[in-house]
């Protein structure tokens, strides 16, 4: 959402979507490098911990944390890991999402050597790499951007 207070891209058209997630240590060991995707994401941290979450909620958008969204979290957990947990940390954040839920990624109208790569929302751990990609391609290559994504698509 910080992008709403860059002065080149403030009318970035971003809506708040707070989310829940919590990082647990697992009593019984998964595959390691992967990312397990039901309702929520499970994916391993670089300090034996594992990340478990996102929620989403657009109206409650307070800087305090959701009990009711920590419950959330470790019910569904506990829908896809049979065995015990500990929660060792809870957080929240607010992601930029989208009317269409598509990215915003472009060059800025003014200034040819600022771009912009925001509003992945709920969906950047699937689409973040590819999207980014594609901003490179059109950087370094000329290759256009998808219309879909493209932020040209608000004007």
């Amino acid at each position: 959402m910080g992008v709403k207070e860059n002065p080149f891209f403030s009318d970035i058209a971003v809506i708040p979507n707070k989310g829940h997630h919590i990082k647990v240590k697992l009593s019984e060991a998964i595959p390691k490098d992967i990312t397990i995707k039901k309702k929520h994401f499970l994916f391993p941290t670089d300090n034996g911990l594992h990340f478990y979450g996102g929620t989403y909620d657009r109206e409650q958008l307070h800087h305090q944390i959701d009990e009711s969204a920590v419950a959330q979290l470790v019910n569904g957990l506990s829908e896809i890991y049979p065995h015990d947990f500990e929660v060792k940390e809870v957080n929240f954040g607010f992601r930029p999402t989208v009317k269409d839920r598509r990215p915003i990624i472009g060059r800025h109208e003014s200034f040819k050597n600022l771009y912009v790569f925001n509003g992945l929302g709920a969906r950047g751990i699937l689409n973040g790499c590819y999207f980014s990609r594609s901003l490179y391609q059109f950087i370094e290559e000329g290759t256009p951007l998808h219309d879909e994504v493209s932020s040209d698509r608000f004007k």
